[in-house]
């Protein structure tokens, strides 16, 4: 593998950047600092210099991995479709230095761009950055982050299931309460709460899981009082953020039960 092709063949049909302006900015930044694409060689121990390799086949060159694998994730494409585009891509064929008529298989990019480790791709980024702030667009003191939504999977919200949720997460409230209030006891009801909501999901028939409702909503105000007691002692014990926990851990136990039951809490005002 070589580090660079130094003479490419002329280009007569250029590639229109109207609407990818961020791809010709990039091409630029690596053509006026190779040194960040050097940065990847080590992931490459056997590339070297054009100079020391004047006859063989011409295959990918560190440059070509390096802005392959930056075209693959500013556009967000698979190893298939990165395949097509180096060769119909006329802004992905001069972005990633294609010659006449070169493009490169789906596997061939896969071996290659896997290569470069976690450390050189935090490398270039700290060097683009870095770039950045030499040129006084950028003081590096503010970073601008996007997340990633990822599918997972949830119980589906049914009644029951909030309610239980609420009454749990109370529990585990009352618990970190209970650190602070030595002398706070109360009495746990999560084993029974949980045993209906099993039975809930599994009892065919609607009269049925009424009742079985009826019982958990039962249990739910037994732990809302627990919490009016722990609100009490909390508010003595630190009256700023005792009566915040407190506060939380009752409206989380009275939320689901006075929307989805039309039951009135007195701790949700």
């Amino acid at each position: 593998m070589k580090y660079f092709k130094r003479q490419y063949s002329l280009d007569f049909e250029q590639a229109i950047w109207e609407h990818d302006p961020e791809l010709l900015i990039m091409d630029q930044i690596l053509d006026q600092n190779p040194q960040i694409i050097m940065l990847a060689a080590p992931c490459f121990p056997n590339a070297c210099d054009e100079l020391q390799v004047p006859v063989g086949r011409d295959g990918m060159t560190l440059e070509q991995v390096v802005r392959c694998a930056i075209y693959q994730r500013h556009k967000g494409l698979t190893y298939r479709q990165l395949s097509d585009h180096t060769e119909d891509s006329k802004k992905g064929r001069t972005f990633m230095k294609m010659e006449y008529n070169q493009y490169f298989s789906y596997q061939a990019l896969q071996e290659n761009i896997s290569k470069i480790s976690s450390e050189v791709l935090e490398n270039i980024h700290i060097a683009i950055a870095q770039y950045a702030i030499d040129l006084g667009v950028d003081d590096g003191k503010k970073v601008r982050t996007d997340s990633t939504t990822i599918k997972t999977n949830i119980h589906y919200p049914t009644n029951a299931s909030l309610l239980w949720d609420c009454i749990r997460v109370c529990y585990r409230l009352l618990k970190e309460a209970k650190e602070l209030l030595k002398d706070f006891n109360f009495r746990s009801y999560q084993k029974s709460a949980k045993k209906l909501l099993f039975k809930i999901v599994n009892t065919p028939g609607k009269q049925k899981r009424r009742l079985l409702f009826k019982k958990m909503l039962q249990i739910q105000r037994r732990c809302e009082r627990w919490v009016e007691e722990a609100i009490e002692q909390l508010a003595s014990h630190r009256p700023t953020a005792g009566k915040t926990t407190a506060r939380a851990a009752a409206k989380s136990a009275c939320f689901t039960a006075e929307n989805a039951t039309g039951y009135r809490c007195c701790l949700s005002s």
